[in-house]
């Protein structure tokens, strides 16, 4: 799982050793299973749009006390992908993600 902070939220989380320690148990109990979180991205790092956070999708599979999931409206989820354009899965990813949801290139503007 990758995660991108926003960028006021940044400081605070390099700051706080609870949330790496709570990284670093999560990748630990998942381990087994192949899971892990990898990527911790600032928004600063990653091509998005400068709206992204007014678009982002909630997750409400999951029952977590302290974590509430989102990810990234598709067109955004697709630039993510798009800027390792050396990565064989992420472009396999957008690919899919642009032609699953019908995304065209106006869209991206």
């Amino acid at each position: 799982m990758d995660a991108i902070i926003p960028n006021d939220q940044v400081q605070a989380l390099a700051d706080d050793f609870r949330f790496w320690d709570a990284r670093d148990a999560v990748n630990e109990r998942f381990r087994s299973e192949g899971l892990y979180i990898t990527h911790l991205f600032p928004e600063s790092e990653v091509f998005l749009r400068r709206d992204w956070q007014s678009t982002l999708f909630r997750s409400h599979d999951f029952d977590l006390r302290h974590l509430k999931l989102s990810r990234p409206a598709t067109i955004d989820l697709v630039l993510t992908k798009m800027m390792r354009g050396n990565d064989e899965q992420d472009m396999e990813d957008a690919d899919f993600i642009i032609r699953h949801d019908h995304i065209t290139e106006t869209q991206f503007g």
